[in-house]
């Protein structure tokens, strides 16, 4: 059964991989069709090149998935408050727990979501060359 259940899990992610790579295609030749910043054929093309390379490394086990999602799966909590038990006190302690500490934290969480996708993107200019026929032999 479990043997079963990975090969449905593989067979799936397959699928989403592919439907990932086609989507990349559909982009890059868009970036080099539309040019994007004032229609410079070379800007086009690095551009596509980027989005290729790092859309067919996410998902592989490739330091550029590894990145990505070191960056996605940064939590960040918040330490505990300490306050008097006055009217004051409760209110900054409510304030900070309801209001400022959520918007602390998704800060940080976006800060390293987007660090960890620049880095990755950077990565994967360089490692594609070297990963592209494991990744596309495992995609396809």
């Amino acid at each position: 059964m479990d043997q079963n259940y990975e090969e449905q899990v593989e067979r799936e992610s397959k699928v989403w991989y592919r439907i990932g790579f086609f989507v990349t295609i559909v982009l890059a030749i868009a970036f080099i069709v539309f040019g994007i910043v004032q229609n410079e054929l070379v800007v086009g093309f690095a551009t596509a090149y980027v989005a290729i390379a790092f859309g067919l490394q996410l998902g592989h086990d490739t330091v550029v998935d590894d990145i990505f999602f070191w960056g996605w799966h940064k939590s960040i909590d918040m330490p505990g408050v300490i306050f008097s038990l006055d009217v004051d006190g409760i209110l900054f302690f409510l304030g900070y727990k309801l209001i400022i500490a959520p918007i602390i934290t998704l800060l940080l969480f976006l800060f390293f979501g987007l660090l960890g996708t620049v880095v990755s993107l950077v990565v994967s200019i360089f490692t594609f060359p070297f990963k592209a026929f494991s990744v596309i032999r495992e995609t396809f």
